[in-house]
């Protein structure tokens, strides 16, 4: 396993001594290391990726403006993410004592930092995130399931231990075989695979049950995760999706309007709870009662505390699955208790329309 041990033999050697602008090019022809990193990895990975090269994106990294503490090399689905900051992708990462390595289902932990706040809530919320995945993933007796260790002695390292969700380990002095290399290649190319046929882009807002279970998660961590009431109203933003608008959810947003209810169903506060293992608080949902798929019927966006509410299970099931005569009770009262705050939010709309769009 050349392209690993020539990573080990120099990189310290190359981080101490180019601690100023890099210079990819006479790194190239100077380090084993760097020549591993930019050229015999990325070819490896798509020599095992050869019938499938238009979907993925390769992606190689000794840092930006100096040399990172920890080298990487990702695999990126084009269809989740072009970035290791922003969804989750396959990478093999290099501890900072150049002692091992992982080759690593993981995600991206600067755009959670964004949504959560800060590193220290992000990578609560990722750890949540890799439990909760793996009975999706495809299973290996080898293979670590959740943090892994790199060193790490910053951000965003710390986010690549906690954000892993499946991992192999290899060590400088006991090297898989190229065999081995490929096969555990295989198994996170599978269980990849399987992420993104069940989530798609995003792990959280293409499945309503984990959104809810992270939106809970992120309440109970975060200690200001408020909408500011006195921010202007949003204009809606879209991705489109094949020839559909797709209208993205916040994490964050839903978490605010969770927090603010106090981990209660606003529609009935002594309704039967359980904890939640992620949160130790009441398990609740966030439903938008306006719901997002008319969306394309208001300039305004419908992703705003004041349309959300914190639901039971049970409530929150009616909403969805329930005849019209069991779902009116519901959207009477929170039609009188919120019409006034979503005209605020530029969101007018008359009892009558919202009852034709949960018909």
């Amino acid at each position: 396993m050349k392209f690993l041990s020539d990573v080990f033999d120099d990189y310290l050697e190359l981080a101490k001594v180019n601690n100023h602008k890099i210079d990819i090019k006479h790194f190239n022809n100077k380090y084993k290391s760097s020549n591993a990193i930019f050229q015999l990895i990325p070819d490896e990975f798509k020599n095992n990726l050869s019938g499938r090269l238009e979907e993925f994106i390769f992606k190689p990294s000794i840092g930006q403006a100096i040399v990172t503490d920890i080298p990487w090399v990702c695999v990126l689905n084009k269809m989740i993410t072009n970035t290791p900051q922003s969804g989750y992708y396959i990478a093999l990462l290099f501890s900072y004592d150049m002692q091992e390595c992982y080759l690593s289902l993981n995600q991206g932990a600067i755009d959670a930092a964004k949504v959560c706040g800060g590193p220290k809530k992000a990578l609560q919320f990722l750890s949540l995130i890799s439990k909760n995945v793996s009975p999706y993933l495809t299973y290996d007796k080898k293979a670590i399931y959740g943090e892994i260790d790199l060193k790490a002695r910053k951000f965003p390292g710390t986010g690549y231990e906690k954000a892993a969700i499946q991992s192999f380990r290899y060590k400088k002095g006991a090297l898989p075989s190229l065999q081995e290399f490929r096969a555990n290649l295989n198994v996170l190319l599978s269980s990849y695979d399987n992420l993104f046929r069940l989530f798609s882009k995003s792990l959280l807002s293409s499945s309503e049950e984990l959104f809810d279970l992270y939106a809970l998660g992120l309440a109970s961590l975060a200690d200001d995760c408020k909408q500011d009431e006195n921010q202007e109203n949003k204009k809606a933003k879209y991705r489109i999706a094949g020839s559909v608008n797709v209208y993205p959810r916040d994490i964050k947003v839903a978490s605010s309007a969770i927090k603010k209810a106090k981990f209660f169903c606003e529609y009935d506060s002594n309704h039967k709870y359980f904890k939640s293992k992620i949160s130790n608080q009441n398990y609740v949902e966030a439903h938008h009662f306006i719901p997002l798929s008319e969306q394309y019927n208001f300039e305004y966006s419908l992703d705003v505390v004041e349309n959300i509410i914190s639901l039971c299970p049970v409530c929150h099931k009616i909403l969805h699955h329930g005849t019209i005569n069991d779902k009116k009770p519901l959207i009477e009262k929170f039609y009188g208790e919120r019409s006034d705050a979503l005209a605020d939010r530029e969101l007018e709309i008359s009892l009558d329309t919202l009852l034709s769009f949960y018909k």
